[in-house]
Formats: structure tokens, sequence, C-alpha cells
């Protein structure tokens, strides 16, 4: 009977082992940037990029794999209004009109694969000091959806928090070639980078 007993506990645990391991490593952060991290334009009366794709995937057992193939689509808004007070700058963009901030699906060369939507808070705004050139924005997102692509197990990666949950994302606006933030900038044309991360370890 132990002899029975043992292999049997040996190959539960075993199993038991194997399933964890295969669901253990979800999304912790998500980093974000346009394709190619390339350098963005901005005209008046256009739109600006207040969301870009993911760029890579940080672990949660540590490991990280970089975007690859897929559907990986960017969030523009036109700026609503910009207003100056006691030297800090903030332009208030026009909310997408499907609420979605960010969303994709995204695998890379067969091993990780990723997808969800994010939802659009109420108020997306990008904040900086006068006379600087770097600028955040930054709020909550609502996780709206995150099923898993047909890689499915262990192959597909959770995001670290669940639907439901809201989670923070930080990106920063830098301007390009001696631009600064100030009141009229919209009113031109500039050129800038953004990047960022989705943080999904600290969900409310």
């Amino acid at each position: 009977m132990t002899m029975t007993f043992l292999p049997r506990l040996l190959l539960g645990l075993l199993l038991a082992l194997t399933q964890w391991a295969a669901q253990a490593a979800t999304i912790d952060k998500m980093l974000v940037a346009p394709f190619g991290q390339y350098d963005q334009s901005y005209n008046a009366g256009g739109s600006f990029m207040v969301f870009p794709q993911a760029l890579s995937y940080q672990l949660s057992d540590g490991s990280s794999w970089s975007s690859g193939a897929g559907w990986h689509p960017h969030t523009q808004a036109a700026p609503a209004s910009v207003s100056e007070v006691d030297g800090v700058l903030t332009v208030r963009f026009v909310r997408p009109a499907d609420g979605i901030l960010f969303q994709n699906t995204d695998y890379d060369s067969g091993d990780h694969s990723a997808q969800g939507v994010l939802g659009a808070p109420k108020v997306i705004e990008l904040v900086a000091k006068v006379g600087s050139s770097h600028g955040t924005i930054r709020g909550r997102t609502l996780i709206v959806s995150n099923d898993e692509t047909w890689y499915g197990q262990p192959r597909f990666n959770f995001y670290s928090a669940a639907v439901g949950q809201k989670v923070p994302f930080k990106l920063t606006v830098t301007l390009l070639g001696g631009q600064t933030f100030h009141a009229g900038l919209f009113n031109g044309s500039f050129s800038y980078r953004i990047a960022g991360q989705v943080d999904f370890t600290r969900p409310r």
C-alpha cells in the first residue's frame, strides 16, 4: 500500500507544481512606447498620441519579453483645453469616443502572448512646468478585458491585476528641438517623444 501511495503522492505533487508553474508568470508591468520608439509630431488642429503601444512586458517571475507580431493600435486625441496656473501647464485632451485607452493582441517568437483592453479615464491630461521640456500623463485605467490568446497556458501571460480593477499608468512626454511647454505650444507644430508604463501590481 505504501509503495502504491508514494507514487500517487509524487504524481499529484508533480501535477500541482506543473499547473502552478504554467500559470505563475503574470504581467507585473507593461512598458509602452511608439512603434520603433520613433519621434512623433504634432501640428495645430491635429491629434496628439496620448497612449502608445506595448514595448515590453515584465513578468512576475522576474523575466521579460519584447512585443512582437499582433495588433498594436495606439491612442490619439485632440487637445480640448489648455490652462496655466502658478507656472504649471495643464493640457486636457478629448476622451476617446469608444472609451478605450489601450488595446492589443501581442505575440513574441512563440513563447509568450498578451492581450487586453484598458479603459480611458474620465480625464486625460498632460501636466508640465512652464519652460520645461518634460511633461507627464498619468492616471488610473480600468482593466476592461484580459482574454487568453489562442496560445493558451502557459504561453499566455495574464495581467497581475484582475478585470474590473484599476491600475496606475504614467507616461513621460519629452519635447524635442529645444521646445518647452508654454500656453501657446499646441497652437503650432512640434516634435516629441512619449514613453511610460502600466503597473499591474498596484490595483484598486
